[in-house]
């Protein structure tokens, strides 16, 4: 690296760092992280940690890639744990902070205590629906971030937990421990766990609706690798009674006393009495014949059954969203839980 000393008339030395020309010591860029703060959502890599010869990395998901490195001259190398390979030649080296070559971001070292966010798998559902595409930038241009937010997780016990990124709390937790009104409106991203089912959703669901009235929810589905994250962007379809139940059921406290409703949302009962028809979906056979059943004169109340797959749950909500925007259909969808059925 060359550096270039200028005197200036009573100062001291001022140092400026040029672009790299020499090897970078591997010593001056492991144990510490690196943290970008100025990446767009876009990026492969906001964060990362070398160590020993293991990595960790994360994009803009609150999300952990693991695996192994190498640094040559300034070339940097990381295989990733489960396949992939990021490579990356640093441009710019300084002892606190760094740029890679063709990146205007900067990462700044930081040598303070960090948490990564824990090591999970997604449940590995593809829609094609990228995090970073173009609508991603557009939103980002106009101030607004797609934030990740949180992840639903099952544990080595098999019980449904969330995180935030430095910790596994039960949902019971995720009222008084979650920042809701941090995330912008009107998106609030999941990440959806390996082993998640559709009643796991359900209830969180029931809580976030429930705790600021959010309707939109961004559930991130799979990933390819950092900077590769797929999702579905669903609209929360809960009614008022159903939402409570719901919220009550991941609680476990029967007697907390729930928010009140929303004044501008109908009730089932007045739903169904101004002539829509109701059609229960509770096999992946049923769905199939849905579209048959469907008729843009009519209005329909679509039951989405609790023992089907997320994957299945998507199928219908993709249906309807698309019936309803671009055809004009009188379509919703209903998510009940089981003590409603009794």
């Amino acid at each position: 690296m060359k550096n270039l000393f200028l005197l200036l008339p009573g100062c001291l030395p001022v140092v400026w760092f040029t672009a790299c020309t020499t090897s970078i010591p591997e010593e001056k860029l492991t144990d510490a992280v690196w943290l970008c703060h100025s990446c767009p959502v876009s990026s492969s890599i906001t964060e990362f940690k070398l160590s020993g010869d293991s990595a960790q990395l994360r994009s803009s998901m609150p999300f952990t890639f693991t695996g192994t490195y190498r640094l040559q001259d300034r070339d940097l190398t990381i295989r990733l744990d489960g396949g992939g390979t990021i490579q990356k030649r640093i441009a710019f080296f300084s002892p606190d902070s760094l740029r890679f070559e063709g990146d205007t971001s900067l990462f700044y070292r930081y040598d303070y205590e960090y948490r990564f966010p824990p090591v999970f798998s997604l449940i590995g559902i593809r829609t094609g629906l990228t995090v970073g595409n173009e609508l991603d930038q557009r939103i980002e241009r106009a101030g607004v971030r797609v934030h990740g937010g949180i992840a639903l997780l099952k544990n080595e016990k098999g019980e449904t937990v969330w995180s935030n990124g430095e910790y596994f709390k039960p949902l019971s937790d995720i009222r008084e421990e979650s920042c809701f009104d941090c995330w912008p409106t009107p998106y609030i991203g999941v990440m959806i766990g390996e082993g998640i089912k559709l009643r796991d959703l359900a209830q969180l669901l029931g809580l976030l609706q429930r705790a600021d009235n959010k309707h939109l929810v961004r559930l991130i589905l799979y990933t390819g690798g950092p900077g590769h994250f797929e999702y579905f962007e669903d609209n929360i379809e809960l009614w008022y009674e159903d939402a409570v139940i719901f919220m009550q059921n991941a609680e476990r406290i029967k007697n907390y006393p729930p928010p009140p409703p929303p004044p501008y949302q109908k009730t089932r009962e007045y739903y169904l009495s101004q002539g829509a028809e109701l059609i229960q979906i509770n096999t992946p056979e049923e769905i199939d014949e849905l579209r048959n059943n469907l008729s843009i004169k009519g209005k329909y109340l679509i039951g989405i059954g609790l023992d089907l797959s997320i994957e299945d749950y998507i199928r219908i909500k993709e249906l309807t969203q698309v019936l309803r925007k671009y055809k004009g259909y009188r379509i919703r969808t209903e998510l009940r839980p089981d003590e409603q059925y009794k």
